[in-house]
């Protein structure tokens, strides 16, 4: 690493490896640049776009759940209006409402899990019973001898 590398920080080292990327740089040709390993550029550069998803998800999970919060008051108001009746289409809406806040803020448990297998196939129950000592019950040998398989 040259003296200057030495002196920035990751999160610098992060963004002018992913600007020379985008502008169409190789990771070698970023490393050489740097005065950097490969691999290090792979890592920074990997590391940087998955907080960027990350941050991305969390400010799209904010606004949505701004949204739900606007339309639940509207249907909250609906449902339980100064008058004193009782509006049930609101107040499904205000529930259903408030359902999909929980389902979006991870605050539901799963109502049903289930193990399965590959491809979501239910899993295989394999019952099988080892005789004793490898043997069938007349005494015969289950598994050749080495000197009986061949080669």
């Amino acid at each position: 690493m040259t003296e200057e590398a030495t002196k920035l920080t990751e999160e610098q080292y992060a963004e002018m490896f992913l600007a020379a990327r985008v502008k169409g740089y190789s990771d070698r040709a970023i490393a050489n640049t740097y005065g950097v390993r490969i691999e290090a550029v792979r890592h920074l550069i990997k590391r940087t776009l998955k907080k960027i998803e990350i941050d991305n998800i969390e400010k799209l999970r904010r606004q949505e759940v701004a949204k739900l919060d606007q339309l639940e008051a509207v249907a909250m108001r609906a449902a339980l209006n100064e008058q004193g009746i009782h509006d049930s289409r609101a107040t499904k809406s205000a529930l259903a409402i408030a359902a999909r806040r929980s389902r979006l803020l991870g605050l539901d448990r799963p109502s049903k899990m289930e193990l399965s297998g590959a491809d979501g196939e239910p899993l295989q129950q394999t019952l099988f019973y080892i005789p004793h000592n490898f043997r069938d019950d007349n005494g015969m040998p289950l598994v050749p001898a080495p000197d009986e398989v061949a080669v």
